[in-house]
């Protein structure tokens, strides 16, 4: 592969510092992007090409792994990462792989937190098909339904203040109608009172 940068080709280009690297290509690396291609020196540096959408000629940059590393922990979203390397999801997560680092972990993680599949899926830039096959691969059972609401017990006492309705304690809570009748039932029950339907 060749590219062109300040009338140099690529593979003859003087690399800089790979501090300042990493910094140049956090630098160019955004919406002007058109083309990106990351990959793994004997080393263990990074080298990325990037083309830019008003270029004809490449950039080409050099850095050290520990980048992308110490941007794998400290990014909460896969989705953010790959967007901030400019690189496809399944490029980046096979270099993450390379390096070590396991991004399906990170997913069975928030998967196993109350988020849903589909919050999951947004999150990390997947599809929820994809999702669901990848956690199933790794023996992740899938939950079906939706996840049921964890309430604060303080939340519910003061939302059963005024006796309302369920239909009231419903709103106050997020939760589903029958989550909110179970609540006042156990209320009343609580207080002595014969549950009113």
């Amino acid at each position: 592969m060749r590219a062109d940068h300040g009338g140099k080709p690529v593979d003859a280009f003087d690399l800089e510092a790979k501090e300042s690297g990493y910094d140049r290509f956090r630098r160019f690396a955004g919406d002007d992007v058109k083309t990106c291609k990351i990959w793994l020196t004997e080393d263990a540096d990074l080298r990325v090409v990037i083309w830019l959408s008003d270029s004809s000629g490449g950039v080409l940059f050099q850095f050290a792994s520990d980048h992308l590393i110490s941007d794998f922990h400290a990014t909460k979203s896969l989705k953010d990462l790959c967007e901030a390397y400019s690189s496809s999801r399944k490029s980046l997560w096979s270099l993450l792989g390379k390096l070590g680092l396991d991004p399906w972990a990170r997913v069975a993680r928030d998967y196993q937190s109350p988020m849903s599949l589909e919050q999951v899926a947004s999150l990390h830039g997947l599809k929820p098909a994809t999702l669901s096959k990848g956690l199933k691969e790794r023996g992740i059972p899938i939950r079906s339904g939706r996840i049921p609401v964890q309430l604060n017990p303080r939340d519910v006492e003061h939302a059963l203040r005024g006796a309302p309705s369920v239909n009231e304690l419903r709103r106050r809570l997020g939760c589903a109608w029958s989550t909110a009748k179970e609540l006042k039932i156990e209320a009343q029950i609580a207080q002595g009172r014969l549950p009113e339907y």
